[in-house]
């Protein structure tokens, strides 16, 4: 997977306080494009979607420090789509 690179969720099942913050979640089964890859702090590797942005929030860590970020979503509830079609 890749910035640009068109994804399905195949997860939309988030721990209740996901989406506390008014943040908006992936649905299951719909069609997504990356917008950006990142590291997600104390989970690793994540995206963001162009069809989803989301504004930037504190957020606390398990050590008991504090992140400002946008929300991402863990690369694994996402399958990426290939497209084999050529256009000429």
């Amino acid at each position: 997977m890749e910035k640009g690179s068109s994804v399905v969720c195949v997860n939309d099942k988030f721990p209740p306080y996901a989406g506390s913050k008014g943040e908006k979640l992936p649905i299951k089964d719909r069609l997504y494009t990356i917008r950006e890859l990142t590291i997600m702090p104390e989970k690793g590797l994540a995206v963001r979607l162009e069809e989803i942005v989301n504004t930037p929030e504190t957020y606390k860590l398990s050590n008991g420090g504090t992140i400002y970020f946008e929300c991402a979503f863990d690369i694994t509830r996402f399958i990426e789509i290939q497209s084999d079609i050529d256009i000429d």
